[in-house]
């Protein structure tokens, strides 16, 4: 058996999943994904509409997607948390990440 990642998206009745070999390249995934959702453009990143901070300490999200990938798995989970509580009542949009295994 060989653990992976799935990155399952609901968006306006659609279904989508994206497999990952690592849990750190499913989080960075599911990042990207919310930031396209919420409009986050990453080429620009002090110019999205919204400036979106943490719940915990009002910090700033990062918005460079080079930067966010250089996080270690543990930072990227609490950012993909903070980015998905501002889809919270955004009932045609849904993100889930879990673990699962393949077996041969």
């Amino acid at each position: 058996m060989m653990p992976i990642w799935v990155v399952m998206i609901r968006y306006d009745g659609e279904m989508q999943c994206t497999t990952h070999l690592t849990e750190k390249g499913c989080a960075v995934s599911a990042i990207q994904d919310v930031m396209d959702y919420l409009q986050v453009h990453t080429d620009e990143p002090d110019t999205h509409k919204t400036a979106y901070t943490s719940a915990e300490d009002e910090e700033k999200l990062p918005t460079d997607i080079e930067v966010i990938k250089g996080l270690d798995s543990e930072k990227l989970w609490d950012l993909f948390r903070n980015y998905v509580e501002y889809t919270w009542d955004h009932y045609e949009y849904e993100i889930e990440c879990i673990k699962t295994m393949v077996r041969g």
